[in-house]
């Protein structure tokens, strides 16, 4: 797992203003948080192992009094703070806002289901594609004839050039950092994946963000970002019911995996189906 944290963190008027052991027990904090996807809870007893300093509380309270951590048994307002849902228990601190940066831990665990139902498909697919190659091959060497393909030559679609606004490119940017956060292959050329994903999106989805861009000026990214995921979702909810033939022949899905992966022979190659990550 990884640990989101904004440029920014450093200079926030929040965090300037602790205290050295105070800062470091923070970040050990969060760090924790997101390797055992506990939505920004800490048990009282972890801290005590998260920091050399035995003045635990008393970095509590200056964290709780900087209103970046929660201690006390009360509802955060923020709905991107996982004390709004449920306020601390007696035993337990909660990071303010901890859900605005990384992802919650049903998504998450929701994100590797279908990382691994995909490697499934796309094994699957491989070992189907390898049996029939190699089969084909025997039988026309048997047979002394070559298989001449009669059908024309498909031509290439060109993509569409859409040009989006500067809050549009960074709602663009937060779900490309989304799903190269939850790739479940290695990706081997970073710059050129998000290359790839972000023509992919602003292609399929560029309208759909402008859209709701405009529709509330005033909103932050991040709930952009969210209210645009979940649109996407949607989107891909219905085709799946609704265009049926339009499928990948291979896991009939229709999302993006975004995974670059490497076959039985050990090549690389760049998915071209949005759900498997297959070239099919």
């Amino acid at each position: 797992m990884w640990l989101r944290v904004d440029d920014g963190f450093c200079e926030h008027p929040k965090v300037i203003t602790l205290s050295d052991p105070a800062f470091r027990l923070h970040l050990a904090a969060m760090s924790y948080a997101a390797a055992q996807l506990t939505d920004g809870r800490v048990p009282t007893s972890m801290l005590r192992r998260l920091t050399t300093t035995r003045a635990v509380e008393k970095l509590t309270r200056e964290l709780e009094s900087a209103h970046i951590w929660h201690a006390t048994r009360a509802r955060c307002a923020h709905e991107t703070c996982d004390a709004h849902r449920a306020e601390p228990a007696d035993n337990e601190i909660v990071i303010h806002d901890f859900l605005a940066y990384n992802p919650s831990r049903e998504r998450v665990l929701a994100n590797r289901r279908n990382g691994r139902k995909r490697q499934a498909r796309s094994r699957a697919r491989h070992a189907g594609t390898d049996a029939g190659t190699d089969a084909g091959t025997d039988a026309g060497t048997d047979a002394g004839t070559d298989a001449v393909s009669t059908r024309d030559p498909s031509r290439p679609v060109p993509s569409r050039r859409i040009s989006l606004s500067s809050r549009a490119l960074q709602v663009v940017e937060r779900l490309v950092a989304e799903r190269e956060f939850n790739a479940v292959k290695e990706i081997r050329s970073r710059a050129a994946w998000r290359r790839t994903v972000t023509q992919d999106l602003t292609e399929r989805h560029g309208t759909l963000i402008e859209s709701i861009v405009g529709a509330d000026p005033a909103a932050d990214v991040e709930k952009l970002h969210r209210i645009v995921e979940d649109q996407i979702d949607e989107r891909a909810r219905i085709h799946n019911k609704a265009d049926a033939p339009s499928r990948c022949a291979s896991c009939g899905g229709s999302g993006y995996s975004g995974d670059s992966y490497q076959d039985e022979k050990g090549s690389w190659w760049t998915p071209r189906c949005h759900e498997c990550g297959g070239k099919g």
